[in-house]
């Protein structure tokens, strides 16, 4: 193990350690104050005849906001704050949507995920707003859950990877992913070129009605969330369900929920949950992406459009992923690896996914895109 591979082990590890002793002062004070707590609400998805609502309580480390002139050390702190997160166990929730209650209880590490029946409708797609509150506070903190009904009449939808696929992280190399996650925030990290104005394509379709669903997969912890979910806002990238792992660190590995299963599960119940929508799948190819969305594919016959992999390994690993794609066409699937958001962007006009006047939009954001991404390294430097 080279040194810094000890010393972003090390400081991973003494993070898990504070994140276990909060952990047990938690125990021992299991009722805290309904002022110390919030509710964290995260994106999801539903249908007309039930909503997913998905978060976690925690106790509140009042993490301060993102800003372009943070210091290193402010970012730091923010991001420690957010990994030694202090879950509140077994914490019962009040939801509340168009005058009905249900209650539900967050598991031992504080998560909540629960069903809303409701009866929609097939005409009342987009986003709704489920009111969340603690069942024994009703006076005191609440939050609001956005879930997501796609329209019967989007195009498509779209599944996407975060980690250098929208967002530069250096997932290849340890380093770089360090450095990246705990210098930065969700205003200074760097986004591939383009891939905003591409994504705001897909989400438009041919209809220009932006009806097709966007939803973000990645194997980064939800206790990372809003730093996703801010980046996503700050880039004028399209809202869209985002589903995390938990995380787990020990002597031997970083990662306690596998990679592969983790997504594959979450893609799968995306592709169950919408069985009249063909997706497009879009990735890289710095961890297990190809290996996974060939599985999809091969699961979900009929059902994927096509796969984008945005090519960010060395050669040793290209040939991985192009026996794959040699592999997946031969089973009657489409992955396309591609260098830029660009060059996904006319693969995608070819196949009449979305329509070639997108194209200049795309390409100048991209340009200005690679300028800023220049500056910021000259800047580092």
């Amino acid at each position: 193990m080279s040194r810094w591979k000890k010393i972003a082990h090390r400081v991973a590890l003494r993070v898990e350690e504070e994140f276990e002793l909060r952990k047990a002062r938690l125990r021992e004070d299991p009722t805290p104050r309904a002022e110390d707590i919030v509710i964290v609400p995260y994106r999801s998805f539903g249908d007309p005849s039930s909503l997913h609502v998905r978060g976690r309580v925690l106790r509140d480390r009042n993490i301060s906001p993102a800003g372009e002139h943070e210091t290193v050390w402010r970012n730091m702190v923010n991001v420690y704050k957010r990994l030694a997160s202090d879950e509140i166990p077994g914490a019962r929730l009040v939801a509340a949507f168009r005058g009905a209650e249900i209650e539900a209880t967050a598991d031992e590490e504080g998560y909540f995920h629960f069903e809303f029946p409701v009866a929609l409708g097939g005409a009342h797609h987009g986003w709704h707003e489920v009111q969340l509150r603690l069942a024994d506070d009703g006076d005191g903190k609440t939050a609001v859950a956005h879930v997501l009904v796609p329209s019967t009449d989007a195009e498509y939808g779209i599944i996407s990877d975060l980690d250098d696929t929208v967002v530069q992280t250096g997932a290849t190399a340890l380093t770089s992913m360090v450095r990246t996650v705990l210098m930065h925030n969700a205003h200074t990290r760097i986004p591939f070129e383009g891939v905003s104005a591409f994504y705001r394509a897909l989400h438009r379709g041919n209809r220009g009605e932006e009806l097709n669903p966007i939803f973000y997969v990645s194997s980064g912890p939800w206790n990372l969330y809003d730093l996703y979910a801010d980046f996503l806002a700050h880039q004028k990238i399209p809202a869209g369900p985002i589903m995390l792992g938990d995380y787990g660190i020990d002597e031997e590995t970083f990662i306690h929920d596998p990679h592969d299963e983790h997504k594959l599960r979450a893609v799968r119940g995306i592709m169950n949950a919408y069985p009249q929508l063909r997706f497009i799948l879009i990735g890289d190819s710095g961890q297990r992406d190809p290996e996974i969305y060939s599985e999809v594919v091969r699961q979900f016959p009929g059902r994927v459009a096509v796969v984008y992999i945005r090519d960010v390994t060395v050669p040793e690993r290209d040939a991985v992923v192009h026996s794959l794609r040699d592999s997946l066409r031969e089973a009657g699937g489409e992955m396309v690896l591609v260098q830029s958001s660009l060059e996904a962007a006319e693969d995608a006009v070819g196949r009449g996914l979305i329509p070639a006047d997108s194209l200049p939009s795309i390409a100048q954001e991209k340009r200005i895109d690679e300028a800023e991404a220049s500056d910021a390294t000259l800047q580092q430097g």
